[in-house]
């Protein structure tokens, strides 16, 4: 997969399942939106995800989608959590596809793929690194795929057993970059790599701009 093999380049949205909220970015207006979970303090329950409110009051998540994204149609790429169940997966698309309607493109209008396809470089080599409630995900990226990763618990692991992961998937290609997403930084995966934003990630298959020196130095 990866940023063309996903289909980001023939996307006009994508939708990025996070902890807290769908972040959304409109590659045609080059527009980012969010929809936050709403959670009562009251209802956290460890390990289970707060998107699962999408189906709890999916009249308000539906409206909020729509007045997101605005009128069109359009192709929407899903980048779902490596953790994420078969029945959760299913549900996600189902969510989008009754949310959108009319507004999805009527062939190929949904597409998902696992985050970590998308935090760098069609074509290179690299570590991601990401977070739900559940896990911490380490995968090896190689040419748009994932061939191998590791789900470490998020109650039980720290930054050295994440450390000891990406050691453990790098052994044979020493050096390889490690990627996260930066909406997800905790203090475990802070400085483990370099943390990638939402604008970023969501415009993987364009020509990147090369970050200004600090004219300080």
């Amino acid at each position: 997969m990866g940023a063309k093999g996903s289909g980001l380049e023939r996307t006009d949205l994508l939708i990025w399942v996070g902890m807290e909220a769908l972040q959304i970015w409109n590659r045609k207006r080059e527009e980012e939106k969010g929809i936050p979970f709403l959670q009562e303090k009251n209802q956290k329950i460890p390990y289970v995800p707060k998107f699962h409110c999408l189906w709890e009051d999916p009249v308000h998540y539906s409206k909020e989608l729509r007045r997101a994204i605005g009128r069109g149609r359009f192709r929407v790429l899903l980048a779902m959590p490596e953790d994420i169940t078969f029945i959760e997966s299913t549900a996600l698309k189902d969510f989008i596809y009754q949310a959108m309607g009319g507004r999805l493109k009527r062939f190929h209008g949904l597409t998902a793929c696992p985050q970590s396809v998308l935090l760098g470089p069609y074509g290179e080599h690299y570590i991601a690194a990401t977070r739900t409630c559940r896990c911490y995900c380490l995968a090896e990226v190689k040419n748009g795929e994932i061939v191998d990763s590791q789900l470490l618990d998020a109650y039980q692991s720290d930054r050295n057993s994440l450390d000891w992961a990406v050691r453990d998937l790098s052994a044979k290609n020493s050096g390889i970059p490690v990627y996260y997403p930066e909406s997800e930084e905790d203090w475990a995966l802070m400085g483990i790599g370099e943390n990638v934003p939402f604008s970023q990630i969501a415009t993987m298959d364009k020509p990147q701009k090369k970050k200004k020196p600090d004219s300080r130095k």
